[in-house]
């Protein structure tokens, strides 16, 4: 009888490495949380942002506009444009604003429904748009580019500033800055899941769609739109990168170490 003791204590040794083997080879490695952190200093930029889109606003309304050049100097990316019909495209200049507003509206609710630090999403798109107007804004009073419906035959010449801002397009700007942080943050805190992927692609459809109308709508030419696209999409995804915090003390998978007892190991 005194020998079965530590026959016993052999038996549960083999049966604790048994369980601990089964549990490391089934239980996937968990994947670090991607948290974003802002502060009290993340007012300043989004101050500068805004006062930047100030500043060009103001400059708008006291500049000329610019006269148009010739047709054929217009880049050959852009020159198809003038040979369309550039009466009307004001229903698609409409359909722009509501795709740009479902987008604003998409970003806005997707915080609130997945309920994990809304302040620090809202702070982090208020800093993306606020840029992106900025870097816009001062663009278009800098450049002062003749809109495309301005190159309609027998309309008269531009008579407001607002006439020659094309470059570069800030609806489109604006979406792909929403559409850039939204991927952006979806992707980090997700990663590569359906939910992820579909509500990423809506946000980047939308994005598109009000560029394409843009140029439907003879608003802007393509390339106005795709350094729009460009400017508004770096700033979108700079912006949360930039804030990034990795959750350095998660687990990151499981450790098995022999002791003299067994296999000894966290999960």
């Amino acid at each position: 009888m005194p020998l079965a003791r530590p026959r016993a204590s052999a038996h549960r040794a083999r049966a604790a490495t048994a369980i601990a083997l089964f549990f490391a080879l089934t239980t996937p490695p968990a994947v670090a949380e991607t948290r974003f952190e802002v502060g009290p200093w993340d007012a300043l930029p989004i101050g500068l942002g805004l006062a930047g889109f100030g500043a060009g606003y103001v400059a708008q309304g006291r500049i000329e506009p610019a006269r148009l050049g010739d047709p054929d100097d217009v880049l050959v990316l852009d020159n198809w444009v003038l040979r369309t019909d550039l009466s009307g495209g004001e229903t698609a200049n409409r359909v722009s604003y509501a795709t740009l507003g479902a987008l604003f509206g998409l970003a806005a609710c997707e915080p609130l429904v997945r309920d994990d630090e809304p302040l620090v999403d809202y702070v982090l798109y208020a800093q993306s748009l606020s840029l992106t107007l900025a870097a816009t804004q001062l663009t278009k009073v800098i450049t002062r580019r003749p809109r495309p419906y301005t190159y309609e035959p027998g309309r008269p010449d531009p008579t407001t500033t607002e006439d020659t801002v094309s470059f570069f397009s800030g609806h489109t700007s604006l979406a792909f800055a929403l559409a850039g942080t939204a991927t952006y943050l979806t992707l980090a805190r997700k990663g590569s899941t359906a939910p992820a992927w579909i509500f990423s692609g809506g946000a980047l459809g939308l994005a598109v769609t009000t560029g394409a109308l843009r140029v439907v709508a003879h608003q802007h030419f393509p390339s106005d739109v795709l350094v729009g696209a460009l400017v508004g999409g770096g700033i979108g995804v700079l912006v949360p990168w930039l804030h990034e915090v990795p959750e350095d003390d998660a687990p990151t998978g499981f450790d098995i170490r022999l002791t003299p007892n067994g296999v000894a190991g966290t999960f």
